[in-house]
């Protein structure tokens, strides 16, 4: 162990020689030149499984040790059990640093994010994104192996061919379907977040572009979860609604795509003092609404969008039924062990999945 620790000590060093030759310390660069070359020939046998047939490992004990014989006798083995010990800690800790580095690549390969539990927290994100955060077992060393063994089942899904229609929710409505006569239009799939600011941004970006009318654009709410119940407030409250109203169409008699009808005013409609419907219900205008009074909105929204008190009525009831509770589950299930992202919003088309914000210039 002593040998391999030294290789890793020396090449650290080594790195610096030519440095230290241009700031004149040419004989000491010449003198850590020596010792890796050694340091590497020790390495290179006992990485194969051969016996360092050199003195290295002596001569980095002795140059230790000899000062401690001749004043400190007494020292002499403790110091040499910890030379010991100390180099076996610096090869774990080499082992475990570089696996991490791979770990971290291969996730931000996978994921678009070098951090499988904190997403957020990798400064190499490639693009803006609500995170999906991990919640762990909060022990380090099996949190470790899971994220290994996340992150290795994900990676299929970058080569994957993504088919959008494989996710179409049931009774789902893409955007202007009844109004829109072009039936020959590739199908996409938008998961988000009601209170996803990140969402909201992406959404206008998709409608600004004209993504929406050039795809069959499908929603699909995912609730993020955080440290303490939902990421969000108020999210799975909406999550659901938009689950227990979709496939029923009002009673004046005009077909709707009514979750995009949702959507649009959450995130693009503005109350009185000019916030955004999106801000008012999560908290981020200053003020939170409670569930009662978000139920309330959307409630004053369906009517006017044609529906009826007893439809109204009906649409309460019917989101606190374990038939949307099960739709909410499936969506989770969904996201998280088939799609398997990190990031919301999620899209799917044109074969491909794209985790975070829709940017313009696509």
């Amino acid at each position: 162990m002593v040998c391999i620790a030294a290789f890793i000590i020396f090449l650290i060093i080594w790195l610096f020689t030519p440095l230290m030759k241009l700031f004149g310390f040419k004989k000491q660069a010449n003198n850590i030149n020596k010792m890796f070359k050694k340091s590497m020939y020790c390495f290179t046998r006992r990485a194969t499984f051969r016996a360092c047939d050199s003195n290295f490992k002596d001569e980095i004990k002795n140059s230790i040790l000899k000062k401690l014989i001749v004043k400190h006798k007494k020292w002499v083995k403790p110091v040499y059990w910890g030379i010991e010990i100390s180099a076996l800690l610096i090869v774990i800790i080499t082992i475990w640093s570089l696996l991490t580095v791979i770990k971290s690549s291969l996730s931000l390969y996978a994921f678009g994010t070098c951090d499988v539990k904190k997403p957020e927290a990798c400064a190499l994100n490639s693009a803006e994104a609500c995170s999906i955060d991990g919640s762990g077992s909060g022990n380090p060393v099996i949190d470790w192996f899971d994220e290994w063994k996340e992150v290795i089942n994900a990676i299929p899904g970058r080569m994957r061919n993504w088919n959008a229609n494989n996710f179409i929710p049931k009774n789902g409505s893409y955007y202007n379907q009844y109004e829109n006569k072009e039936d020959n239009l590739p199908t996409a799939v938008d998961i988000f977040d009601p209170g996803c600011i990140v969402c909201r941004r992406s959404f206008v970006n998709q409608k600004q572009s004209n993504f929406f009318t050039k795809h069959k654009t499908y929603l699909i709410p995912y609730v993020i979860s955080g440290e303490k119940g939902d990421k969000f407030a108020n999210s799975n409250l909406i999550a659901r609604y938009i689950e227990a109203v979709r496939g029923t169409q009002p009673e004046n008699g005009k077909k709707i795509a009514v979750e995009w009808e949702i959507a649009e005013r959450i995130f693009t409609h503005k109350d009185d003092n000019k916030s955004v419907w999106q801000d008012n219900f999560n908290g981020n205008s200053g003020k939170k609404m409670s569930e009662a009074q978000v139920t309330e909105k959307l409630n004053e929204w369906m009517k006017e969008l044609g529906y009826s008190q007893k439809q109204i009525e009906d649409i309460v009831i019917k989101l606190k039924s374990k038939e949307v509770e099960q739709k909410i589950l499936d969506n989770r299930n969904m996201v998280e062990k088939n799609i398997q992202t990190k990031k919301i919003p999620t899209m799917i088309f044109n074969g491909q999945r794209h985790d975070g914000i829709y940017k313009l210039e696509n």
